[in-house]
């Protein structure tokens, strides 16, 4: 059975048809892959700023926590200091009131009970 110039002709444009139609779908899909991929970036670059934002908080948040932190450290020295240059007698009387108002501290909290 031979074919003749129609049945070439039809089979030709079947053809390119299927092929027009293959690329317009790789299209589409390539398309809409491009988008998706950008969404997702676009979603990345996001979290990157957040997270950029982030650091930047914690540091300024920590640099505090050091000043912080410093001041503390420097009233506690002095705090240090003071009761090093008193007179025995008056150390002696700042320990025992301490542990007569941790007794009644105590003494409160079993009562509260």
């Amino acid at each position: 059975m031979a074919l003749d110039i129609a049945d070439l002709d039809l089979i030709r444009k079947t053809v390119q048809e299927v092929v027009e139609t293959s690329q317009e779908r790789l299209a589409q899909m390539v398309a809409k892959q491009t988008v998706a991929v950008q969404d997702e970036v676009r979603g990345i670059q996001d979290a990157l700023r957040k997270a950029s934002s982030h650091q930047a908080q914690v540091e300024a948040d920590l640099a505090d926590l050091n000043r912080t932190s410093e001041v503390l450290r420097r009233r506690v020295q002095n705090i240090h200091d003071h009761i090093n240059n008193m007179n025995l007698p008056d150390r002696e009387f700042t320990l025992r009131l301490g542990h007569l108002e941790r007794e009644v501290a105590e003494i409160r909290q079993r009562l509260a009970i």
